[in-house]
């Protein structure tokens, strides 16, 4: 090798490893996500319910809440590996002071330093890497192991859905960070599963319990149901062409399911061929709860238009609308009755739970509350389980409409309940992925 040649090279190595200890590469977790946490996730996450009732949505339609919203934004692109003149969150956070699409907004304090600016850059430039990051934190338990999950001090998205697994042994938890498996009762983490879909709403196991259905969606853009096999854990398909987040989901039977959106749509589904059967329309506002009768071919929708409809799945048409409600509807469940008319109990905002006859759309009862109940389930054919928004679990007499029970569950809005099987338990969601594991009834021995 020519002089020349070798001195070049020394050069180049030594102006490399320069600027390599000028510019170490820069940790997303430690050095990235404090920033992201503390001055845009607040405004850029996914749709939450406010204590009012109303949903909260992200600012712009952009999240940065979890590795799959930045990657997967329909607003352009939030961040492009290496390439930082091309990534529209450096653009924004870099424009003058007073520009009026400058990020954070003045309303909301100090502008990003230059520090952070020019650290955000360099991440981007080392290729955008997210480390051990997606949108998926696994809790601890607490020390005996039971009872509940305590989360840690960083807040944590709410607990939107629950639902055992058929055996009983595991619940599921969806969230806005994705779907956890929890052993039960212990509430360890057993496994996450890794899912497409943003936005998780509702979930839904199967009538073979096969397959789990995963509604969700990007709100004010497109809402759809994922279909995970399981045990495996694997997506097997997604349906869905709604406009907006996906609310609801109810298996007819294992080729077909239903879907309702806040695009007021609501959608029954061939899961075999992945394509729509029918389409229903008639609520003002968004579809919130869906519950089939026994017949399988009727089905109760309600809304936060405050109304129940009733359809027949067959034809699609609008049977009859049942408006009693003074608030948007919560929640839908079934009574697990083999004799006379179906009993559909609906919860609402009004912070009613009310009782009815579908068929013959007669309201046949009803009991308030003191808190709305944001999830219901029936406990046999006489008792209700209720989880509210003040975060308390009531048990109600479904004939002498008395609060039998009022429990502690979790610490505020208890978005989410699914029964046990059989042990005589319910798992309660909340605030702050928060988990508990309440005792409703003793198991009969």
């Amino acid at each position: 090798m020519r002089p020349s040649v070798l001195t070049a090279l020394v050069l180049l190595l030594a102006g490399t490893a320069s600027a390599s200890a000028q510019h170490p590469t820069v940790d997303f977790v430690t050095e990235i996500l404090p920033i992201l946490e503390s001055r845009c996730i607040e405004c850029h996450q996914a749709p939450r319910r406010l204590a009012n009732g109303r949903m909260k949505r992200p600012k712009g339609r952009v999240r940065f809440d979890s590795v799959e919203a930045i990657r997967a934004s329909k607003r352009g692109n939030l961040i492009v590996p290496g390439k930082p003149d091309e990534s529209i969150a450096l653009d924004v956070i870099s424009l003058p002071a007073d520009h009026d699409d400058r990020m954070p907004p003045a309303s909301k304090g100090a502008l990003l330093s230059e520090v952070d600016v020019e650290r955000i850059k360099r991440w981007i430039s080392q290729g955008a890497r997210f480390g051990n990051w997606t949108n998926v934190v696994k809790i601890p338990a607490t020390s005996n192991g039971v009872e509940s999950i305590s989360p840690p001090s960083k807040a944590l998205p709410p607990i939107t859905a629950l639902a055992f697994t058929p055996d009983g042994k595991l619940v599921v938890a969806a969230s806005q960070r994705g779907l956890q498996v929890l052993q039960w009762p212990e509430l360890t983490v057993a496994r996450t599963i890794s899912i497409k879909t943003p936005n998780l709403h509702d979930l839904a196991f199967s009538p073979a319990g096969d397959r789990i259905a995963i509604g969700g969606g990007d709100p004010s853009e497109a809402g759809l149901v994922e279909l995970v096999s399981w045990p495996r854990g694997e997506s097997v398909r997604q349906v869905g062409d709604h406009h907006d987040s996906v609310f609801a989901s109810a298996f007819r039977d294992d080729s077909q399911l239903l879907s309702g959106g806040l695009d007021k749509r609501i959608v029954l589904w061939d899961l075999q061929a992945g394509t729509a059967i029918r389409d229903f329309k008639g609520h003002s506002r968004g579809v919130t709860a869906l519950c089939w009768l026994p017949d399988k071919e009727t089905f109760v929708s309600g809304s936060l238009d405050h109304s129940l409809r009733v359809w027949n799945a067959n034809t699609g048409e609008l049977i009859r609308s049942l408006s009693q409600h003074t608030g948007s509807i919560h929640a839908l469940a079934l009574q697990p009755s083999t004799e006379g008319l179906p009993i559909v109990a609906s919860s609402a905002s009004d912070r009613t739970i009310r009782f009815w006859q579908p068929t013959i759309g007669r309201m046949v009862r009803y009991v308030r509350l003191p808190s709305a109940a944001l999830s219901i389930a029936w406990i046999g054919e006489e008792t209700i389980v209720a989880s509210c928004r003040d975060g308390k679990l009531r048990v109600i007499n479904t004939f002498t409409l008395r609060i039998e029970r009022e429990l502690a569950a979790v610490a505020k809005l208890g978005y989410s309940l699914a029964l046990h099987p059989t042990d005589g338990s319910v798992a309660v969601g909340g605030l702050n992925g928060e988990i508990r594991r309440i005792i409703v009834r003793q198991e009969k021995r």
